[in-house]
């Protein structure tokens, strides 16, 4: 009986595993797979350009955008920044 009682314990410990229950990777797609894969697309046509500094002499980056496209980022966004042109679609 004791063998029994100890065999039991052991193959539940053997199920539970180490460190609780197991976790499901969720496959639906809100999972984080399916987000990296996501594309941002423009509703507007518009460009902006980012310096390096507040004198707007050296472009650092830029962000384009052409209707119904999927956004363009280039370079570094900074706090000092122009917009060329902003129209809708």
């Amino acid at each position: 009986m004791r063998k029994q009682i100890m065999g039991g314990c052991i193959v539940v410990g053997l199920l539970a595993g180490c460190g609780g229950a197991a976790v499901e990777e969720p496959t639906d797609s809100s999972s984080i797979g399916a987000r990296q894969d996501a594309v941002a697309y423009c509703s507007g046509d518009f460009k902006i350009v980012y310096y390096s500094d507040a004198s707007k002499t050296v472009e650092v980056g830029s962000t384009t955008c052409y209707c119904h496209a999927p956004v363009i980022v280039r370079g570094h966004q900074t706090p000092y920044w122009s917009e060329l042109y902003n129209e809708s679609c």
